[in-house]
């Protein structure tokens, strides 16, 4: 019976001794690496103006701009589309991404039934530090037609002029 109690106070003891030990190198031990936690940079080249943000959490005020202005396209980069006399859209990939993650959503200024969308983009072939241009066509999503980006071009190391 004695070495039964004896038995269980030694093991209380190594629990209660252990805990605070544990409770003080927990908070001191390094995060585990998340490998799709990578930042993808969004650079919106108006006139004068550049606006830019993260892909995963982005919002973007365009000021004024009217639809016709919206629909409007240039071809000054690739014969392509894009959204507008001298606007052009880029994104930055800051360093390698594991899987599909650059979804991202943009709501023009005061118009909550319409936004531009970015659909998903394979990530894994862009290298650290490179970007890529993208273009957005505008469609009303009151007329059952949605926003579409397309990627394309070469790399670039800032945005565009």
């Amino acid at each position: 019976m004695i070495p039964l109690k004896l038995f269980s106070l030694v093991v209380l003891g190594l629990f209660l001794f252990a805990q605070p030990q544990q409770a003080v190198q927990s908070p001191m031990a390094p995060p585990p690496p998340s490998p799709a936690t990578c930042r993808h940079i969004l650079f919106i080249k108006t006139g004068n103006n550049t606006y830019s943000g993260t892909v995963e959490d982005f919002s973007l005020d365009f000021g004024g701009f009217t639809v016709p202005d919206l629909l409007s396209k240039c071809d000054s980069l690739t014969g392509g589309p894009c959204f507008g006399t001298n606007q052009t859209a880029m994104v930055q990939f800051d360093r390698p991404c594991t899987e599909r993650i650059c979804n991202m959503t943009i709501k023009p200024n005061g118009e909550l039934n319409d936004e531009w969308n970015i659909e998903s983009v394979d990530l894994r072939t862009y290298p650290q530090g490179t970007s890529k241009y993208v273009y957005l066509d505008y469609w009303l999503l009151s007329n059952k037609f949605i926003y579409r980006a397309s990627v394309f071009g070469g790399l670039q190391s800032s945005s565009p002029s």
